[in-house]
């Protein structure tokens, strides 16, 4: 798995990406209240894993917080943001190693990921799984973009420590 700090390349990337994740209001606003086909839990650990590879420091911080709020265990958080996921249920595991790989791709998993998702999971909970990658990795490039932005006009004072 590649690990870097992956950011927006151009306008056109962020609103496009801005635009997939709203297309679907319901599933974004199930996905945030924890009320839909994942678990605010689930969400979290999906988040974390995301985060893992694309390595935003603000994502991290926020994450970690909501994931401890959601009883996931410190140790557990920080064992996510390392990448692993060997810790984890059998059922969780498959959609971090989904959402791992999906960053890991850069949104465009292989189709036959998707598949075994869907197979595991049912095509409902595999697009509740795939709003709340595509929530983070929007957060994670926006995160990253802004840091990148902010080292460049900072000559790196502000560089992340990640």
């Amino acid at each position: 798995m590649r690990s870097c700090k992956r950011k927006f390349e151009s306008l056109g990337q962020a609103t496009a990406d801005a635009l997939e994740l709203v297309r679907d209001p319901r599933a974004l606003v199930d996905m945030v209240s924890g009320r839909g086909a994942v678990t605010a839990e689930l969400r979290e650990k999906i988040m974390l894993s995301v985060t893992s590879v694309n390595r935003c420091r603000y994502c991290s911080f926020v994450h970690t917080k909501l994931a401890l709020r959601e009883g996931v265990s410190s140790d557990e958080v920080k064992r996510l943001l390392d990448g692993a996921v060997d810790h984890v249920s059998e059922e969780e595991r498959h959609a971090l190693l989904y959402a791992q790989h999906w960053a890991d791709t850069c949104g465009h998993p292989d189709l036959s990921a998707r598949r075994a998702v869907v197979a595991e999971y049912g095509e409902e909970r595999t697009r509740a799984i795939e709003t709340a990658i595509r929530a983070i990795m929007f957060g994670n490039y926006f995160g990253n973009t802004v840091d990148s932005v902010l080292n460049k006009v900072t000559l790196g004072l502000t560089g992340s420590t990640w």
